[in-house]
């Protein structure tokens, strides 16, 4: 009889124990590795250093463009005092040229076929994989121009594109390869960060943003940064690639372009308005570098229009 009973008390202290044999980890098994989030930069032996700057060597640098606005113009801050045709105009630089320097700002430079060295892991995702937008990039509609004008996005981050303006926008992508999107805006603070707005490994080309709903001068260029050797040069037009493996590079240079150009139509009342805004088509040029072993190297572009 008492064995009867130290049996059945032991029951309940061995099932406790096969419970807690259970919670514990298997051995010998390594924790579960999550794919890293943010760009992993690989080091490279004897890397060499890029270094140059981007001018303009015409005579006469570009004028601001002015463009005649014929809807919603006192949201858009014309330039006071100056019209077009009977149209207040606003002001818009496509070419941010230092006068010490003749730096051009703003030129896209990048390393063509980069294949080794310091770059960002390739992230094509679902954005349902990505619950926040990445830090900074933020596009903003205010009175109806973009800001930035133009900027720099890593393959895999999501944008943010938001409105400040109380008048309706909307928001068209095109680009040569990769997906393109269209967002409508209707109120002042509505904002987009979704699957629409992710940047993707298929955009190989500058992504154009226009507004389709008469605003003509708004433009901006979202640029797809598939590694870290793809900058923007700064303000006297320098530019610097650091960690480059030695060897020969083509190295591109890309501006926007320097001129634009508007059609006014009358309607039938004789009011002006502008049916189309042109703008020429962006330059494009290459050259080769070669990079030395733990060596700087300087190379220097000139744009002459």
């Amino acid at each position: 009889m008492k064995l009867s009973w130290i049996l059945l008390l032991s029951i309940p202290l061995l099932l406790v124990a096969c419970k807690e044999q259970k919670r514990l980890p298997p051995k010998d098994v390594p924790p579960p590795q999550t794919e890293p989030s943010a760009p992993v930069l690989t080091r490279i032996e004897n890397a060499g250093t890029i270094r140059g700057r981007v001018t303009f060597s015409g005579q006469t640098p570009p004028a601001p463009a002015y463009i005649p606005v014929s809807r919603d113009a006192d949201h858009c801050v014309p330039v006071e005092g100056k019209t077009l045709e009977g149209l207040p105009v606003v002001e818009r630089r496509l070419a941010q040229i230092d006068p010490e320097t003749k730096g051009i700002g703003d030129v896209w430079v990048s390393l063509v076929s980069v294949q080794a060295g310091k770059r960002f892991v390739p992230l094509e995702v679902d954005a349902t994989l990505q619950p926040e937008p990445a830090e900074g990039l933020v596009l903003r509609q205010k009175n109806c121009a973009y800001e930035p004008h133009l900027m720099l996005v890593p393959v895999g981050s999501r944008l943010t594109i938001r409105s400040d303006d109380p008048i309706p926008h909307s928001v068209n992508a095109t680009a040569t390869t990769g997906p393109t999107f269209h967002l409508a805006f209707t109120q002042a603070g509505q904002q987009y960060s979704n699957e629409k707005t992710v940047i993707r490994k298929s955009h190989k080309n500058v992504i154009t943003l226009s507004c389709k709903l008469g605003h003509h001068q708004m433009r901006a260029f979202v640029i797809p940064q598939h590694h870290v050797f793809s900058v923007l040069t700064n303000e006297k037009g320098e530019y610097t690639f650091s960690d480059v493996p030695p060897g020969t590079y083509k190295v591109q240079f890309w501006h926007e372009g320097w001129a634009v150009r508007h059609l006014v139509e009358r309607k039938s009342t004789g009011t002006p308005m502008v049916t189309a805004v042109t703008y020429e088509r962006p330059v494009k040029q290459r050259a080769l570098v070669q990079v030395k072993p733990e060596k700087e190297t300087t190379l220097d572009f000139a744009f002459d229009r």
